[in-house]
Protein backbone atom coordinates (compact mmCIF):
# COMPACT_ATOMS: atom_id res chain seq x y z
CA UNK A 1 0.00 0.00 0.00
CA UNK A 2 1.50 3.37 -1.06
CA UNK A 3 -0.73 6.63 0.37
CA UNK A 4 0.25 10.59 -0.29
CA UNK A 5 -2.36 12.05 1.84
CA UNK A 6 -2.68 15.70 2.48
CA UNK A 7 -5.35 16.76 5.55
CA UNK A 8 -6.88 20.07 5.91
CA UNK A 9 -8.01 19.19 9.82
CA UNK A 10 -6.42 17.49 12.98
CA UNK A 11 -6.14 13.68 12.56
CA UNK A 12 -5.52 11.16 15.03
CA UNK A 13 -5.45 7.10 14.95
CA UNK A 14 -8.24 5.82 17.20
CA UNK A 15 -6.11 2.65 18.61
CA UNK A 16 -2.14 1.62 18.45
CA UNK A 17 -2.46 -1.13 15.83
CA UNK A 18 0.31 -3.22 14.41
CA UNK A 19 0.59 -5.33 11.14
CA UNK A 20 2.43 -7.84 9.07
CA UNK A 21 4.19 -5.33 6.84
CA UNK A 22 6.94 -2.83 7.22
CA UNK A 23 6.50 0.55 7.20
CA UNK A 24 7.84 3.89 5.76
CA UNK A 25 6.50 6.92 6.90
CA UNK A 26 7.41 10.60 5.66
CA UNK A 27 6.00 13.38 7.02
CA UNK A 28 6.59 16.32 4.66
CA UNK A 29 4.67 19.27 5.95
CA UNK A 30 3.00 19.50 9.39
CA UNK A 31 3.80 18.31 13.06
CA UNK A 32 2.86 15.85 15.32
CA UNK A 33 3.92 13.24 17.65
CA UNK A 34 4.16 8.89 16.76
CA UNK A 35 2.87 6.24 19.57
CA UNK A 36 5.74 3.44 18.61
CA UNK A 37 6.37 0.06 20.95
CA UNK A 38 5.27 2.54 23.97
CA UNK A 39 7.27 5.21 23.39
CA UNK A 40 6.10 8.50 21.94
CA UNK A 41 9.02 10.22 19.13
CA UNK A 42 7.81 13.95 18.18
CA UNK A 43 7.43 14.12 14.33
CA UNK A 44 8.04 17.31 11.89
CA UNK A 45 8.80 18.03 8.35
CA UNK A 46 11.52 15.64 7.30
CA UNK A 47 11.24 13.30 10.08
CA UNK A 48 11.72 10.03 8.29
CA UNK A 49 10.01 6.97 10.11
CA UNK A 50 10.83 3.31 10.13
CA UNK A 51 8.72 0.67 11.44
CA UNK A 52 9.20 -2.96 11.47
CA UNK A 53 7.11 -5.75 11.05
CA UNK A 54 4.74 -6.11 14.04
CA UNK A 55 5.14 -3.09 15.92
CA UNK A 56 2.50 -1.43 17.43
CA UNK A 57 2.22 2.36 16.94
CA UNK A 58 -0.02 5.11 16.16
CA UNK A 59 0.36 8.98 14.66
CA UNK A 60 -1.22 11.84 16.40
CA UNK A 61 -1.38 15.09 14.31
CA UNK A 62 -4.74 16.39 16.96
CA UNK A 63 -2.30 19.66 17.26
CA UNK A 64 -1.64 20.76 13.66
CA UNK A 65 -4.31 21.79 11.51
CA UNK A 66 -2.58 20.90 8.38
CA UNK A 67 -0.21 18.50 7.15
CA UNK A 68 0.96 16.03 4.28
CA UNK A 69 2.78 12.23 4.25
CA UNK A 70 3.78 9.82 2.47
CA UNK A 71 2.99 6.14 3.70
CA UNK A 72 4.73 3.56 2.38
CA UNK A 73 3.34 0.03 3.83
CA UNK A 74 5.24 -3.39 2.05
CA UNK A 75 5.96 -7.18 2.36
CA UNK A 76 9.74 -7.24 2.83
CA UNK A 77 9.94 -10.69 1.16
CA UNK A 78 8.50 -9.31 -2.39
CA UNK A 79 11.86 -6.90 -2.78
CA UNK A 80 13.97 -9.32 -0.28
CA UNK A 81 15.68 -11.78 -3.04
CA UNK A 82 16.48 -8.84 -5.86
CA UNK A 83 17.64 -5.90 -3.59
CA UNK A 84 19.77 -8.46 -1.60
CA UNK A 85 21.38 -9.51 -4.52
CA UNK A 86 22.15 -6.11 -5.96
CA UNK A 87 23.49 -4.64 -3.03
CA UNK A 88 24.01 -7.55 -0.44
CA UNK A 89 21.73 -5.85 2.29
CA UNK A 90 19.08 -7.30 3.77
CA UNK A 91 15.78 -5.54 3.55
CA UNK A 92 13.79 -7.51 6.28
CA UNK A 93 17.58 -6.83 8.42
CA UNK A 94 17.16 -3.06 7.66
CA UNK A 95 14.27 -2.46 9.55
CA UNK A 96 15.25 -4.93 12.40
CA UNK A 97 18.18 -2.38 12.98
CA UNK A 98 16.98 0.88 11.95
CA UNK A 99 13.49 1.23 12.75
CA UNK A 100 12.34 4.46 14.50
CA UNK A 101 12.04 8.12 13.56
CA UNK A 102 15.35 9.55 11.46
CA UNK A 103 15.13 13.25 11.53
CA UNK A 104 16.24 14.40 7.52
CA UNK A 105 18.50 17.34 7.20
CA UNK A 106 17.81 20.04 4.58
CA UNK A 107 20.03 18.21 2.06
CA UNK A 108 18.43 14.38 2.39
CA UNK A 109 15.20 15.48 3.19
CA UNK A 110 14.28 16.36 -0.86
CA UNK A 111 15.83 13.25 -1.67
CA UNK A 112 13.83 10.92 0.22
CA UNK A 113 10.95 12.97 -0.65
CA UNK A 114 11.87 12.52 -4.58
CA UNK A 115 12.50 8.37 -3.99
CA UNK A 116 9.32 8.00 -2.26
CA UNK A 117 7.17 10.09 -4.84
CA UNK A 118 8.32 8.15 -7.36
CA UNK A 119 7.88 4.75 -5.35
CA UNK A 120 4.21 6.55 -5.12
CA UNK A 121 4.00 7.15 -8.96
CA UNK A 122 5.19 3.45 -10.23
CA UNK A 123 2.92 1.56 -7.97
CA UNK A 124 -0.02 3.70 -9.20
CA UNK A 125 1.12 3.82 -13.06
CA UNK A 126 2.48 0.22 -12.73
CA UNK A 127 4.36 0.87 -16.34
CA UNK A 128 6.66 -1.27 -17.91
CA UNK A 129 9.05 -3.10 -15.85
CA UNK A 130 7.32 -1.18 -13.02
CA UNK A 131 8.79 -4.42 -10.56
CA UNK A 132 12.33 -3.87 -11.71
CA UNK A 133 12.01 0.13 -11.05
CA UNK A 134 10.72 -0.27 -7.33
CA UNK A 135 13.76 -2.53 -7.00
CA UNK A 136 15.92 0.11 -7.91
CA UNK A 137 14.37 2.62 -6.59
CA UNK A 138 13.67 1.00 -3.11
CA UNK A 139 17.38 0.18 -3.09
CA UNK A 140 18.52 3.10 -3.44
CA UNK A 141 16.62 4.50 -0.69
CA UNK A 142 17.78 1.72 1.85
CA UNK A 143 21.49 2.64 0.97
CA UNK A 144 20.65 6.34 1.29
CA UNK A 145 19.43 6.13 4.17
CA UNK A 146 22.01 3.80 5.88
CA UNK A 147 24.80 6.30 4.51
CA UNK A 148 23.16 9.11 6.43
CA UNK A 149 22.59 7.58 9.57
CA UNK A 150 25.99 6.48 9.85
CA UNK A 151 27.06 10.19 8.98
CA UNK A 152 24.79 11.49 11.15
CA UNK A 153 24.11 9.24 14.39
CA UNK A 154 22.44 11.61 16.09
CA UNK A 155 19.50 12.14 13.28
CA UNK A 156 17.37 9.78 15.36
CA UNK A 157 14.79 11.42 17.18
CA UNK A 158 15.05 10.65 21.27
CA UNK A 159 11.49 9.38 22.55
CA UNK A 160 9.50 12.17 24.46
CA UNK A 161 8.58 12.02 28.54
CA UNK A 162 5.20 10.92 27.30
CA UNK A 163 6.62 6.95 27.08
CA UNK A 164 5.64 6.30 30.81
CA UNK A 165 1.65 6.61 29.93
CA UNK A 166 1.53 5.19 26.94
CA UNK A 167 3.31 2.08 28.31
CA UNK A 168 0.22 1.86 30.84
CA UNK A 169 -2.13 2.65 28.69
CA UNK A 170 -0.72 -0.53 26.11
CA UNK A 171 -0.73 -2.39 29.35
CA UNK A 172 -4.22 -1.56 30.23
CA UNK A 173 -5.59 -2.49 26.85
CA UNK A 174 -3.45 -5.55 27.08
CA UNK A 175 -5.41 -6.71 30.07
CA UNK A 176 -8.64 -5.25 29.23
CA UNK A 177 -8.58 -7.52 25.94
CA UNK A 178 -7.47 -10.62 27.73
CA UNK A 179 -10.56 -10.05 29.83
CA UNK A 180 -13.33 -8.88 27.87
CA UNK A 181 -15.28 -12.25 28.98
CA UNK A 182 -14.75 -11.70 32.50
CA UNK A 183 -15.83 -8.38 34.78
CA UNK A 184 -13.75 -5.44 34.19
CA UNK A 185 -13.53 -2.52 36.58
CA UNK A 186 -11.39 0.51 37.02
CA UNK A 187 -9.97 -1.22 40.24
CA UNK A 188 -8.77 -4.43 38.86
CA UNK A 189 -7.50 -2.50 35.79
CA UNK A 190 -6.03 0.29 38.02
CA UNK A 191 -4.06 -3.17 40.03
CA UNK A 192 -3.22 -4.59 37.06
CA UNK A 193 -0.92 -1.61 36.36
CA UNK A 194 -0.56 -0.50 39.07
CA UNK A 195 -1.75 3.90 38.97
CA UNK A 196 -4.44 5.08 40.62
CA UNK A 197 -8.12 4.62 38.76
CA UNK A 198 -7.92 8.56 38.49
CA UNK A 199 -5.18 8.96 36.74
CA UNK A 200 -5.41 6.06 34.85
CA UNK A 201 -8.94 7.37 33.28
CA UNK A 202 -6.77 10.71 32.39
CA UNK A 203 -3.88 9.35 30.60
CA UNK A 204 -6.53 6.51 29.09
CA UNK A 205 -8.45 8.75 27.63
CA UNK A 206 -5.50 11.39 26.58
CA UNK A 207 -3.39 8.34 24.95
CA UNK A 208 -6.84 6.75 23.02
CA UNK A 209 -9.56 9.23 22.81
CA UNK A 210 -11.71 7.08 24.84
CA UNK A 211 -12.76 6.60 28.21
CA UNK A 212 -11.88 3.22 29.94
CA UNK A 213 -15.62 2.52 30.21
CA UNK A 214 -16.46 3.21 26.74
CA UNK A 215 -13.11 1.30 25.18
CA UNK A 216 -14.70 -1.87 26.78
CA UNK A 217 -17.98 -1.35 25.44
CA UNK A 218 -16.57 -0.82 21.93
CA UNK A 219 -14.44 -4.00 22.19
CA UNK A 220 -17.39 -6.16 23.63
CA UNK A 221 -19.81 -5.03 21.09
CA UNK A 222 -17.26 -5.92 18.05
CA UNK A 223 -17.33 -10.09 19.71
CA UNK A 224 -21.19 -9.59 20.24
CA UNK A 225 -21.47 -8.53 16.55
CA UNK A 226 -19.27 -11.73 15.33
CA UNK A 227 -20.96 -14.25 17.62
CA UNK A 228 -24.61 -12.68 16.50
CA UNK A 229 -23.38 -12.76 12.50
CA UNK A 230 -21.73 -16.46 12.86
CA UNK A 231 -23.27 -18.23 15.78
CA UNK A 232 -27.11 -19.71 17.15
CA UNK A 233 -26.62 -18.72 20.40
CA UNK A 234 -29.18 -16.94 22.24
CA UNK A 235 -29.05 -13.10 22.83
CA UNK A 236 -28.51 -14.40 26.93
CA UNK A 237 -25.87 -16.32 26.22
CA UNK A 238 -23.76 -13.88 23.76
CA UNK A 239 -24.31 -11.34 26.51
CA UNK A 240 -22.35 -13.41 28.71
CA UNK A 241 -20.10 -14.64 26.66
CA UNK A 242 -18.95 -10.36 26.29
CA UNK A 243 -18.94 -9.95 29.77
CA UNK A 244 -22.10 -8.71 30.72
CA UNK A 245 -24.03 -10.43 33.87
CA UNK A 246 -27.25 -8.75 32.90
CA UNK A 247 -29.12 -9.16 29.71
CA UNK A 248 -31.24 -6.27 29.64
CA UNK A 249 -27.62 -4.11 30.15
CA UNK A 250 -26.38 -5.09 27.22
CA UNK A 251 -28.98 -4.70 25.22
CA UNK A 252 -29.15 -0.99 26.20
CA UNK A 253 -25.48 -1.10 25.40
CA UNK A 254 -25.50 -2.78 22.10
CA UNK A 255 -28.06 -0.36 20.94
CA UNK A 256 -26.57 2.67 21.93
CA UNK A 257 -23.83 1.61 20.07
CA UNK A 258 -25.62 -0.11 16.38
CA UNK A 259 -28.96 1.84 17.00
CA UNK A 260 -30.12 -1.26 16.62
CA UNK A 261 -31.29 -3.63 18.90
CA UNK A 262 -29.19 -7.48 18.83
CA UNK A 263 -32.24 -9.32 18.04
CA UNK A 264 -32.75 -6.70 15.01
CA UNK A 265 -29.11 -6.83 13.96
CA UNK A 266 -28.82 -10.46 13.46
CA UNK A 267 -32.65 -10.35 12.24
CA UNK A 268 -31.44 -7.71 9.56
CA UNK A 269 -27.69 -10.04 8.29
CA UNK A 270 -29.68 -13.23 8.20
CA UNK A 271 -32.27 -10.88 5.53
CA UNK A 272 -29.03 -9.87 3.79
CA UNK A 273 -27.74 -13.21 3.71
CA UNK A 274 -30.36 -14.60 2.25
CA UNK A 275 -30.87 -11.98 -0.37
CA UNK A 276 -27.44 -12.80 -1.03
CA UNK A 277 -27.98 -16.35 -1.74
CA UNK A 278 -31.14 -15.54 -3.88
CA UNK A 279 -29.08 -13.28 -6.16
CA UNK A 280 -26.40 -16.02 -6.56
CA UNK A 281 -28.53 -18.86 -6.87
CA UNK A 282 -30.43 -16.97 -9.80
CA UNK A 283 -27.18 -15.41 -11.66
CA UNK A 284 -26.03 -19.47 -11.70
CA UNK A 285 -29.53 -20.19 -12.90
CA UNK A 286 -29.04 -17.49 -16.00
CA UNK A 287 -25.53 -18.78 -16.62
CA UNK A 288 -26.97 -22.22 -17.78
Amino acid sequence: MVEHCTREHPFAMTYNHSHKESEIYLLLEGSGELFLNSAVYPLNAGSLVLIDKDQVHKTNMMKCNHHERILIEFDTSYFESAISGASGISLQKFFNGFFGVIQLDDEMFPLIKQLLLAINKEVATKSFKHHSMLVLLMTQFVILTMRYVEQNPCAYTCPSKKEATHRITTEAIAYIKQNLQNELSLDSISHEVFVNKSYLCRIFKATTGLSVHDYINNERIKIAKSLLATSDDSIETISGKCGYSNKSYFERVFKKHMEISPYKYRKHLKLSQDTARRINHNDNFYKM
